[in-house]
């Protein structure tokens, strides 16, 4: 594998484990604009033909250190003028209690099969090193399936570096909403977690093995992704989720099950609200905003005007 495909199946990895697993934490409102250093994230405005809604769309990073609250009066009079936050899921509405069913349901491994007995012994071997150099335990890693496993590592990786989920985008926009809007969810946890579990178990140890061999440059990886966030950097955004999608084969279905065939689905979930005419802040994952399979380009060829709004 070329190591600029691992680079961006490693942000993916982090990207949707922070999505999953951070939800019982709460984190600061958005913060004030910025002070106009850079562009800014990428906004976009869609709008039905026939009056029939329109969304204000901004790609979430899943976590931070914090820069990323301070966005632009563009975003925040967004925001303000919506009926409605839309998210991939509401998370102030999971319970930890929930998080752990849904973990042991989709997360674990049947007793007594271990890690060991699912992965290849070069990928074994790399996991028990791993451990060994953060000392970290064993328990309770080896009874989880590799994808869970993989999302793990990201977390912690992360979070050594300064990188936590309560500071990501959608965290933020979650809690200010909370008592001012409404809060739709596009999506629930279980169908993510089934998702991530549907995947075949070659390209579970793929992801897996992948993180194991990259986890020293995780940082500098979401460090790349916020700045192109930051700067409003859509082919660079695009580039960093994506770089793999024509170079693996083995990644084709990966792709499409984690990203595009959810794009479709949350596109139609969005054709339904619109019905009812009202203005919409959605926030979703900045790698679902972008490229020509994403819901902006998605939402135009089902005909809403699509526009990027001056920020």
């Amino acid at each position: 594998m070329k190591r600029a495909v691992a680079r961006g199946l490693v942000w993916l990895a982090g990207a949707i484990a922070c999505g999953l697993l951070a939800c019982a934490q709460g984190g600061p409102a958005p913060g004030e604009a910025s002070d106009g250093g850079g562009a800014g994230p990428l906004l976009w405005l869609a709008e039905a033909h026939e009056g029939d809604g329109a969304y204000f769309l901004l790609g979430s990073v899943h976590l931070g250190d914090g820069r990323m609250l301070k966005l632009s009066d563009t975003v925040h009079a967004a925001f303000e003028a919506a009926d409605e936050l839309v998210v991939e899921i509401d998370l102030s509405r999971v319970s930890q209690r929930e998080v752990q069913e849904l973990t042991t349901r989709f997360a674990a491994l049947p007793a007594p099969q271990t890690l060991e007995d699912v992965l290849s012994e070069g990928t074994w071997q790399a996991f028990t090193g791993y451990l060994e150099s953060r000392g970290f335990a064993r328990e309770p890693l080896v009874r989880m399936r590799p994808w869970f496993v993989s999302f793990t590592i990201v977390q912690l990786e992360l979070g050594r570096a300064g990188y936590h989920a309560e500071l990501g985008v959608d965290r933020v926009f979650i809690d200010e909403a909370a008592s001012r809007k409404p809060i739709v969810a596009l999506e629930t946890m279980a169908s993510q977690f089934e998702v991530l579990d549907s995947m075949a178990p070659e390209v579970q140890e793929l992801l897996l093995s992948d993180t194991l061999a990259r986890a020293d440059e995780l940082a500098a990886t979401t460090e790349a992704l916020i700045r192109a966030w930051q700067g409003g950097d859509e082919q660079r955004l695009q580039q960093l989720v994506f770089q793999g999608l024509d170079e693996v084969p083995e990644l084709d279905a990966f792709y499409e099950r984690v990203f595009f065939e959810r794009n479709r689905g949350m596109t139609a979930r969005l054709l339904e609200l619109a019905r009812d005419g009202k203005t919409r802040f959605v926030v979703l994952g900045a790698g679902h905003m972008v490229g020509e399979e994403g819901i902006p380009a998605l939402l135009g060829r089902q005909g809403f005007r699509v526009q990027l709004v001056e920020r």
